[in-house]
C-alpha cells in the first residue's frame, strides 16, 4: 500500500542533542573500558556514521568488512566472526577476550537502542532507526543537501527525506534573517544612489483635455472622420478656444 501511496509512513524521531550529550557523559552506557559500553558504542556509531537502517544486515556483519586496527588489547573473541559479539558477564579489565564466541542475537540486535535508552534514562526511549533519522538531521542542519544525503542514506529519492527535516533549526532561522536583513540593506543604498530623469516636455495643463476639444472629439467619432490614434496624438490637438 506504501509503494501505492495509500498507506502513511511515520518516520522516527532523531535523538535530541541533550539526550546524545548524556549518552557520552554516562559512566557506563558509552563506557570503552567495559564489555557492554564498548559494544553500545560501536553499535550506535556504526548506525549514525554509515546511516544504516535500525536492524539492516547488522548480525551478519563481520570483521572481514571493515579495515580495523588493533592494539595489543583486543578485546573481541578471536574465534567469532561477527563483528557485533555477546559481552561476557564476567571479565578482566586488563585482559583480552571480553566477549563470548556467539554472535549478538537478532532480537537484542533490535531491541539496542531501547536498552541504551533505558540504561541512560534518557528523556525518552529511542528505537534503532531514530539513529540513521539522527544522522540525516545532522547533515541537513549543517548544510548538506538532500541528493548528497540520499547517497549515504539509501533513500531513493529527496522527497523522502523531508520529513526527517520537519523544521529550520535556530541557527538557520538566523542565517535566513541575516541574509534577508543585509539584501535589503544593499537595496536600500542602491536605491538612494539612484537618479531619475523626468519628461518635463508636456506640462501638467497639456495632459488635460478643455470641454471645447472633448466635443470637437466626440462630433469626429460620430461622423467617422477620426482613426485611431496614440493617446500623444489627441492630446496635441490645437485648443480651438485660441483660435
Amino acid at each position: 500500500m506504501r509503494q501505492e501511496g495509500k498507506g502513511k509512513i511515520q518516520h522516527k524521531p532523531s535523538i535530541q542533542k541533550g539526550d546524545i550529550v548524556k549518552l557520552y557523559n554516562h559512566p557506563r552506557v558509552f563506557n570503552p573500558n567495559i564489555p557492554t559500553g564498548l559494544l553500545n558504542k560501536v553499535f550506535f556509531e556504526l548506525i549514525l556514521y554509515f546511516c544504516r537502517r535500525g536492524q539492516e544486515n547488522l548480525r551478519d556483519l563481520k570483521v572481514s568488512d571493515f579495515d580495523i586496527l588493533t592494539d595489543d588489547s583486543e578485546k573481541r573473541n578471536p574465534n567469532c566472526s561477527a563483528l557485533l559479539q555477546r559481552p561476557k558477564d564476567e571479565f578482566d579489565e586488563d585482559g583480552n577476550s571480553w566477549f563470548q564466541n556467539k554472535p549478538l542475537g537478532k532480537n537484542t540486535l533490535g531491541d539496542m537502542m531501547t536498552s541504551i535508552s533505558k540504561a541512560a534514562s534518557l528523556s525518552k526511549v529511542y528505537s534503532n532507526h531514530c539513529i540513521r533519522a539522527t544522522c540525516i538531521t545532522l547533515l541537513n542542519e549543517a548544510g548538506f543537501e538532500g541528493r548528497h544525503i540520499i547517497t549515504i542514506s539509501g533513500h531513493r529519492s529527496e522527497e523522502s527525506i523531508k520529513s526527517y527535516c520537519r523544521d529550520t533549526t535556530n541557527k538557520q532561522k538566523r542565517e535566513m534573517s541575516k541574509f534577508v536583513s543585509e539584501f535589503t540593506t544593499v537595496t536600500e543604498t542602491q536605491s538612494e544612489n539612484l537618479t531619475v530623469e523626468f519628461d518635463n516636455s508636456v506640462t501638467e495643463d497639456e495632459l488635460v483635455l478643455s470641454a471645447s476639444q472633448t466635443d470637437e472629439i466626440i462630433d469626429e467619432i460620430v461622423q467617422g472622420e477620426v482613426e485611431l490614434q496614440p493617446l500623444s496624438d489627441i492630446t496635441n490637438i490645437p485648443n480651438t478656444n485660441n483660435r
